[in-house]
């Protein structure tokens, strides 16, 4: 049973590894000067609208998906994998656009549960998390934390996976990527974001 449930969510989580890295959406190493000495080099998620800062869990694998703005983080025994998808925003609010979140989220649960909600906080804003109970066939339920945070122009959304009697293992590991998620605007671009696409609804 524990064997199916690892291949069913590892098998759900290669499927987000579909699609490369475009031009607009990409990551972008970064040097510099370590307090104690020394050169460090970290990752920035470079979209059209921002430079963002991130933390990622140290050994898992970290693929782009251009086509629609999405980070995907994969444990390296594949039991557990995170997505960050932005939903730029365009005439709506903030809470609006959460709002849209939330439905889309309850939409996809199909035959699962949501069983709580917290808030949850990144590096510069606020937000609200989410636990749910997925089934994924008939025997196979997969544990999901969701957390959606702010930024200018647009929602974050963190998706965490893994079989249900595990996903708690990787809550710590969810929340210090949430934790250090830092947007900055890049100059001039804030008239570019959009609407979510009518097929991601």
């Amino acid at each position: 049973m524990q064997r199916s449930i690892i291949v069913i969510v590892g098998s759900v989580l290669s499927l987000w590894l579909a699609t490369a890295a475009g031009a607009t959406f990409r990551l972008e190493s970064v040097e510099s000067k370590a307090p104690e000495g020394g050169v460090t080099t970290t990752q920035v998620l470079v979209t059209e609208t921002h430079r963002i800062a991130l933390k990622f869990p140290d050994r898992w694998g970290v693929q782009v998906v251009s086509s629609n703005e999405t980070l995907l983080m994969l444990e390296p025994d594949m039991r557990a994998g995170i997505e960050l998808r932005l939903w730029p925003q365009s005439g709506q609010t903030t809470e609006e656009l959460t709002e849209w979140l939330v439905r889309r989220l309850q939409g996809r649960l199909g035959d699962g549960v949501m069983v709580g909600q917290f808030r949850a906080r990144s590096a510069t804003a606020e937000g609200w998390g989410f636990d749910l109970v997925r089934a994924l066939d008939r025997t196979t339920r997969a544990g999901m934390r969701v957390i959606l945070v702010p930024y200018p122009g647009g929602m974050a959304e963190f998706e965490l996976r893994a079989p249900v009697t595990e996903v708690g293992n990787y809550y710590r590991v969810l929340r210090h990527l949430v934790a250090s998620f830092s947007p900055k605007e890049t100059v001039g671009d804030r008239g570019r974001a959009k609407v979510p696409a009518d097929r991601d609804r």
